[in-house]
């Protein structure tokens, strides 16, 4: 045998070898990026979910915010109610 045909059978060789090598790596990685992608899917289905929920507990919550009308009506009669109070006890501390 001369080396031209030892080259030939040991790239033979190594081709035989390595083609299923390659095809196992190259299969995984197609695996490996389907994988991923699923879960880049759920982390995204995640995050649009708690920002609609973050969403919706902050309307929720301007919801029960107290106007300034209602407050400003409120604070008048609680000032009254005080100077009230306030007069009762200057009178009664006037008398003996």
């Amino acid at each position: 045998m001369d080396g031209q045909t030892l080259f030939n059978i040991g790239i033979s060789i190594a081709a035989g070898l390595g083609i299923p090598l390659l095809t196992f790596f190259w299969n995984r990685i197609k695996e490996s990026k389907e994988e991923s992608m699923k879960l880049a899917q759920e982390a995204k289905d995640i995050a649009l979910d708690s920002l609609k929920r973050h969403n919706a507990f902050e309307l929720t919550v301007t919801k029960d915010f107290v106007s300034m009308q209602h407050f400003d009506k409120f604070e008048k009669r609680l000032f009254g109610e005080l100077e009230t109070i306030k007069d009762k006890l200057d009178n009664k501390a006037d008398k003996p």
